[in-house]
């Protein structure tokens, strides 16, 4: 398997795990959009591609880390609606965050980051509505801890 298609998953609310092949290089949009039973996401090294809406509203997904590889974009509201998503790992291979990647992700207190801050400083977020206030990149605040220079949620 190297793509899985757009919508492929959306709704498939018992789905609570998933096993990706190292051969899978792109995720379509919306592929497992509103899989609420699914907690944990970890992506394989050779995800090169994510659609938008890619795992939005995953309402019990807790735990992301993404691969250090091919991926450079975390696009638009990637996991938007992951209400209890607390932490995340995010490679310093990431250039780009979608508009609303992480919105009403209120509980992300734990960022992992692979680079350094000033990496972290020059990440993008890329909006398609030039009027768009929602947060892309996960925002640093008291609350949030962010560690730079990680290799994993470790």
């Amino acid at each position: 398997v190297e793509s899985i298609g757009s919508s492929c998953f959306e709704n498939c609310i018992a789905l609570t795990t998933i096993n990706f092949p190292e051969s899978l290089t792109s995720i379509d949009e919306s592929a497992f959009k509103g899989c609420k039973a699914l907690t944990y996401i970890s992506l394989s090294d050779n995800i090169g591609y994510l659609g938008s809406d890619v795992f939005m509203d995953c309402t019990s997904l807790d735990t992301i880390c993404l691969p250090e590889g091919k991926l450079i974009a975390i696009p638009q509201n990637a996991f938007s609606g992951c209400v209890k998503l607390t932490q995340i790992y995010i490679p310093a291979n990431i250039t780009a965050f979608g508009d609303s990647a992480f919105y009403g992700c209120n509980l992300l207190l734990d960022i992992y980051f692979g680079g350094t801050k000033e990496d972290w400083e020059t990440i993008e977020i890329v909006s398609s509505n030039s009027s768009s206030v929602s947060p892309g990149k996960p925002t640093m605040t008291s609350e949030v801890s962010t560690k730079f220079g990680m290799t994993d949620l470790a």
